[in-house]
């Protein structure tokens, strides 16, 4: 048998058994099954809900079969057949579409998403971005100090700088400044912040501490600001009394 025969025979050969084993993704399967979202990216607020979508060909995947969707980050749910998670089982509707509802998770995260069925395999990935505030709210336990020889001591306040979202919650981990001034006057510094720095989180409000001396005597304003929705600053402050 000369070579060219045997080229001939062989390479046939070669791509019927490699596709004994067509790999979920495989470029064969891509009219099968497609998968798509609704957004181009999602702040990570809890709360925001994205619309992933599984197309199904009726022809090659039959009708009433149901579609397998997974994510990496958030949570879908839940559906007629599976509770929430990160896993839902959605049956393809009589127009050959399975939609799942994939709510955002907490912090900024890449979702990446499947969606399977019948063994084919799609993929797509969703972006959740941090979730600003739209307000700070600053509040002390204090609004009046003395400084001087006092028994207990006086001169302290805690702070509490609490984030807020007007729809789900804001992201963790953004930076929280704060300032102690003359009203009026922001260049004049008045009394001690520690830390002057604080980060937010979905847990409890962030606190610092401000300590009055003899140079703060007469009416302090500490200021807390940060950057929020829109990339917009806001900022909240409140005023404390020292007495000498």
């Amino acid at each position: 048998m000369s070579r060219f025969l045997t080229i001939l025979i062989a390479a046939p050969v070669a791509m019927l058994l490699a596709g004994c084993h067509i790999p979920p993704d495989a470029p064969e399967n891509r009219g099968l099954l497609g998968l798509k979202h609704d957004v181009a990216t999602s702040p990570a607020d809890g709360f925001a809900i994205v619309n992933v979508t599984a197309t199904v060909d009726p022809v090659a995947l039959p009708l009433g079969s149901a579609v397998v969707f997974t994510t990496s980050a958030g949570t879908f749910g839940p559906s007629a057949t599976s509770p929430s998670g990160t896993s839902l089982i959605v049956p393809v509707d009589p127009f050959s579409v399975a939609i799942a509802q994939l709510r955002a998770p907490t912090d900024s995260a890449l979702a990446r998403l499947t969606a399977t069925m019948n063994g084919v395999t799609r993929y797509d990935s969703v972006p959740f971005t941090r979730a600003f505030p739209d307000r700070i709210l600053l509040a002390t336990d204090h609004a009046m100090l003395q400084v001087g020889p006092t028994s207990p001591p006086n001169n302290s306040a805690k702070l509490t700088a609490a984030t807020w979202r007007a729809l789900g919650s804001p992201s963790p981990g953004q930076l929280i400044m704060f300032k102690a001034y003359v009203p009026g006057d922001t260049t004049r510094s008045r009394g001690t912040l520690s830390p002057a720095l604080a980060i937010s989180n979905n847990v409890t409000a962030p606190t610092v501490m401000f300590f009055a001396d003899s140079a703060a005597v007469g009416v302090v304003r500490v200021r807390a600001q940060m950057i929020g929705a829109n990339q917009r600053l806001i900022a909240d402050s409140i005023d404390i009394q020292v007495l000498r």
